[in-house]
């Protein structure tokens, strides 16, 4: 029998954005569509995946749709949140993705169970690190909102 399991991550927005630390990985990803689902590539070339009305979409490495002649969109790298956050969380993600739209940088935030990811345009990863790294007066913290590890 399966049972509702309690949920460990963070939900306090200050917490979160007080103690948030990111990671910009070194890949570029990207995002394809596929209307078959029988041509998916295999799970190990899969960042992340999500069923539409209109196909599949994925984000994949670069590397990957090229060398396999895929058509892609979105050139993008992917920055993870290095906090746990609850998936019922408030206003996490809404305030992140407020302050890089005030810097004219577009996100696709994706959550997992144990972090909140952002790909952003791949030429503008390190200006969204410092974005990140402005301290949050919202909050009444002299913290850095991010303290960005770049590998």
């Amino acid at each position: 029998m399966s049972t509702p399991m309690k949920d460990p991550g963070e939900t306090s927005l200050s917490k979160l954005l007080s103690t948030l630390i990111s990671t910009a990985h070194p890949t570029t990803y990207v995002f394809v569509t596929f209307s078959d689902h029988y041509a998916l590539p295999r799970m190990a070339e899969i960042q992340f995946f999500f069923r539409e009305a209109e196909g599949v979409t994925v984000i994949t490495m670069l590397g990957y749709a090229t060398a396999q002649k895929i058509n892609y969109f979105f050139p993008c790298r992917m920055i993870t949140l290095n906090v746990a956050s609850s998936l019922e969380a408030v206003g996490f993600m809404a305030v992140l993705a407020t302050r890089l739209a005030e810097a004219n940088i577009g996100v696709n935030p994706v959550s997992g169970f144990y972090h909140d990811h952002l790909f952003v345009p791949a030429e503008k990863v390190d200006e969204t690190a410092s974005v990140l790294m402005v301290p949050n007066h919202s909050i009444q913290s002299t913290e850095c909102l991010s303290c960005v590890e770049l590998t």
